[in-house]
């Protein structure tokens, strides 16, 4: 697979992905929009002259509201976090790479370990 297919295919992957998100956010904050709306509406003063609950309990209504839409957007957020979690980790991963030098010492051991345990072999199938 060329890479321009492959950059092309992950691009598509993320705009599905992010439209969701963004139209997710997008409702929410409408909803939220029109709650707020309504507690400042003319139609809602003129109401609440005869019902005096009404106005609180919008209010309340308001802050379910409020709190449904954070519980939403960490939802959404942590939903993509987690989809691109493996782009993520590759791209710390490579962010924090160690220069070759330092794992010398650890390919010397290694060399030195296969070297005594083929001279060690070679003894022990002697008996």
């Amino acid at each position: 697979m060329t890479l321009s297919k492959l950059s092309l295919r992950n691009a598509k992957r993320q705009t599905e992905d992010y439209l969701v998100y963004f139209a997710t956010i997008i409702m929410a904050a409408a909803l939220l929009y029109a709650f707020n709306g309504m507690i400042f509406s003319r139609e809602i003063k003129e109401l609440s002259s005869g019902l005096s609950m009404l106005t609180p309990m919008i209010v309340l209504a308001s802050m379910a509201v409020v709190c449904i839409f954070g519980w939403l957007v960490s939802y959404a957020a942590n939903f993509m976090l987690t989809r691109r979690s493996r782009e993520l980790g590759l791209r710390d991963g490579f962010n924090h790479l160690k220069d070759g030098s330092y794992y010398d010492n650890l390919f010397e051991s290694a060399k030195a370990r296969a070297i005594a345990d083929w001279l060690v072999g070679m003894n022990i199938s002697r008996l």
